[in-house]
């Protein structure tokens, strides 16, 4: 299975990266995760 967590909050300290890095580790210790974008980096990036 491949699975995608977007996270699009701009405070690494926020509890939202909390659930996507815990998510994130669950996942490909268990082998079904993509490497997954930071929608807001990613924006700033761009402008």
């Amino acid at each position: 299975m491949k699975i995608s967590v977007i996270l699009a909050h701009p405070d690494k300290k926020s509890f939202n990266h909390a659930i996507a890095l815990t998510a994130v580790t669950n996942f490909f210790d268990a082998g079904t995760v993509l490497p997954s974008p930071e929608v807001y980096q990613l924006f700033h990036k761009m402008s």
